[in-house]
């Protein structure tokens, strides 16, 4: 079954359920709400077993249970310690244990991982993967980007109230994106007086005999001497250069010492010929003093600031947010689910 991801907060929403199976609704769904919920003065083990008893849960099945997730979150040595004494952390994985108790199909996760460090994190994130593979379906409401990238094989963003994209995190790369960014590391040439750097035996077999000083060394040796920083402008002037002339479309968004950073849009017509920018940079590598270089799609991050702009304005202005992002998703081909077709 598929993750699904709310990247914004859902502010308010109505769900309405026959009352004739309200029960049953109930039973099906495991929540992890965005703030903690848990009686403090109980132990992290009588939680689990307080929670797993209101769903049903008795007997030998229930202490099993607990224990497989005391031991998948990293629980068990806090297990028989009162939530009280939890760190924030702990009591988030402890919220998520709740939720995953009793196999429910349905999972609603509100900011699963908030306060939680980068390790206990990941045990989450691998416990939510397992469970998913085990045919339960995933609700997961969060800000973050990695986790999204990580957990979510749909993933959709709402701006005041209403979604206004979904579809794998590719698919909104690819409607949404808005071209390449390019980034490319140069250095420069020691020259006098820094000279002396490569003329000392330790410092040049340090650097495994290179005479190039990276962006970060650049620094540090131009505070002492403007001599290195000349150079390094040069070559960075050279880089600007050889980009403009090769790439003409390309945009220049970010400059620092050694440090470009240049912008792609796509194409009106046919595509970005992806091979001919990494051919050019391959043979210029050398005169060009290339230290690394990257090409990448727009981030989903940058998607999600682009439509989260769309938040601070007035819902007079929504109107207009169809012509700025054509909103598809994967299957409104002939639905129009999403919205109006594109012009």
């Amino acid at each position: 079954m598929p993750i699904f991801l709310l990247l914004l907060k859902l502010y308010s929403f109505r769900i309405s359920v026959c009352f004739k199976w309200n029960f049953q609704a109930q039973q099906s769904i495991g929540y992890c709400p965005q703030f903690d919920a848990l009686l403090t003065y109980l132990t992290g083990r009588e939680t689990l077993e307080f929670y797993g008893r209101l769903r049903g849960l008795h007997g030998g099945l229930i202490r099993v249970e607990i224990e497989r997730l005391l031991h998948e979150l990293h629980l068990t040595h806090h297990a028989d310690v009162a939530v009280k004494y939890y760190s924030g952390g702990q009591r988030r994985k402890l919220s998520v244990a709740v939720a995953l108790l009793g196999d429910s199909p349905l999972l609603c996760l509100d900011e699963p991982t908030t306060g939680v460090d980068p390790i206990s994190r990941r045990r989450v994130w691998s416990a939510i993967i397992r469970h998913n593979q085990r045919g339960r379906t995933v609700l997961l409401s969060s800000h973050s980007i990695e986790e999204c990238e990580v957990l979510c094989s749909r993933v959709a963003i709402m701006v005041n109230g209403r979604f206004k994209c979904l579809g794998t995190c590719q698919h909104l790369k690819d409607r949404f994106g808005r071209g390449y960014n390019l980034a490319i590391q140069v250095s420069a040439r020691p020259r006098s007086p820094s000279e002396s750097i490569e003329n000392s035996p330790n410092e040049s077999r340090r650097s495994s005999g290179s005479d190039l000083l990276t962006a970060s060394d650049t620094d540090m040796v131009a505070s002492e001497n403007p001599m290195c920083q000349v150079a390094l402008n040069n070559v960075v002037s050279q880089t600007m250069r050889f980009v403009t002339q090769s790439f003409p479309e390309a945009q220049l968004i970010d400059r620092h010492q050694g440090l470009l950073q240049y912008h792609f849009p796509l194409p009106i017509r046919g595509s970005l010929d992806l091979g001919r920018i990494f051919r050019l940079i391959e043979e210029n590598k050398s005169r060009l003093n290339v230290v690394n270089y990257s090409v990448c799609q727009t981030t989903l991050e940058q998607i999600f600031i682009d439509l989260a702009k769309l938040q601070q304005r007035s819902r007079a202005d929504l109107p207009g947010v169809w012509s700025c992002f054509p909103i598809r998703c994967e299957s409104c081909a002939s639905c129009g689910c999403c919205g109006p077709s594109d012009p």
